[in-house]
Formats: C-alpha cells, sequence, structure tokens
C-alpha cells in the first residue's frame, strides 16, 4: 500500500512544493477487475453493495497476525501444496533456497492489518474499483493521477496472483502528465518480488537505477 499512497499523496499536492523527485512503487494494484482471483470477492460485493464483508471486517475490528499470513499463503494453495517437492527438486540451489526462506520468514513475521483501514481498501479498491479510472474522492478533494507530473515506476511479480502484472501496469494508461513511466517485472510472487532472495538483484536493482536517475 506503501507506493500507493506515496502515488495518491504526490497527485493531491500537485500544486504544491512537495520534495518528491520520483515515486517508485512495487505490486501496487490498479485495476482489480483485470485480477480473476477476486472475482469471487468483486461478484460478492457488487450484490452486497459491500456489507456482507464489510459487517465481518467491522466485527473483528482488526485482522489478527495469526490470520494474515495463512490469509496469504490462501490466494496460492498449489504452490504450498506442492512445496515439499519444490524443495528437493532445487535442494541443491542455494539462491532458490534462499529466496524460499526470505518468503517464509516473511509470512511467519506478518503484523496484524488493522480492520478500518482493510474495510476501505476492500470497498474502494476491490467493490468499486477507483483506481482503475485514475481518479479517487479524497476526504476534501477529488484526487486525479493525471496530476501526477513527476517520473512513476511499477514493478509487477511475474508470480504473483494478488496483483498480477496486467493489475500493476494499468497505472501506465492513467499518467499523462509523467514525463517518464516504467513498467517493468521481476521474479516472485507478491512477497517474493520484494523481499525474496533474488530480489537483490533484480527489483532492487531497478529501483537502485530508477531513483539514480531521478536523484535531483
Amino acid at each position: 500500500m506503501g507506493g500507493l499512497i506515496s502515488l495518491v499523496t504526490t497527485a493531491a499536492h500537485e500544486d504544491r512544493d512537495i520534495p518528491v523527485n520520483a515515486v517508485a512503487m512495487v505490486a501496487s494494484p490498479f485495476d482489480m477487475s483485470k485480477n480473476p482471483v477476486l472475482a469471487p470477492v468483486q461478484l460478492i460485493g457488487k450484490y452486497t453493495d459491500g456489507h456482507l464483508i464489510g459487517s465481518v471486517l467491522k466485527a473483528v475490528g482488526t485482522i489478527p497476525a495469526k490470520v494474515v499470513g495463512p490469509a496469504f499463503k490462501a490466494t496460492s494453495v498449489t504452490t504450498y501444496l506442492k512445496k515439499p517437492l519444490t524443495l528437493w527438486k532445487y535442494r541443491d540451489d542455494r539462491e532458490f533456497l534462499g529466496h524460499i526462506e526470505a518468503v517464509d520468514s516473511l509470512m511467519n513475521n506478518m503484523l496484524a492489518y488493522p480492520g478500518k483501514a482493510t474495510l476501505q481498501a476492500y470497498q474502494r479498491m476491490a467493490v468499486k474499483n477507483e483506481l482503475a479510472s485514475g481518479i479517487i474522492q479524497g476526504p476534501n478533494k477529488e484526487v486525479r493521477l493525471a496530476d501526477v507530473k513527476v517520473p512513476v515506476m511499477n514493478i509487477a511479480g511475474t508470480g504473483d496472483v494478488l496483483v498480477p502484472v496486467a493489475v500493476a501496469h494499468q497505472v501506465g494508461e492513467l499518467l499523462p502528465n509523467s514525463p517518464d513511466v516504467r513498467l517493468h517485472t521481476a521474479p516472485g510472487g507478491h512477497l517474493g518480488v520484494l523481499a525474496g532472495g533474488s530480489a537483490r538483484g533484480t527489483t532492487w536493482a531497478l529501483i537502485d537505477d530508477f531513483l539514480d536517475t531521478h536523484a535531483s
């Protein structure tokens, strides 16, 4: 969510001199309709106006850390079912095993999600799909991503089932006034693309080059 918050903040303050030279994002979603995994959730939201899942989120208050990790794993059940075989197949590949270890460590140390923020994200991103249009209603005014006038990059994970490439790269259609829009892909799922063992030489290298290019 950090990438989305950074980009929307930049758009919201386009008329002010805020110290933002560029915005680099990783696996940030912009058109959730392009993610078939979320189709059932969107269908439920459409016919209940978001109240069914929304009521559950309000009732629980927060999503406990013990639930967040398994929830992420549930989005790629087949991967986890095949994990023992995969580990055996690549048992001599230290780099691959390091990647798996890094993602597992992140999964096992997930923080709890605040219920209200999760509810807002569900209603506005999954049900209404606001970001796909590039126009977001803020608390005080309408925010348009077309107002972004700094370079922007979004890196999508090639194995990301939560934010597939098409979902992330939709942002390229929403930034007509950005002088440099870079849409890259890197190996990994939603967490692995950023925290996996190979991310240092792929994702982080792309970020470093982008930010270095637009350092001033």
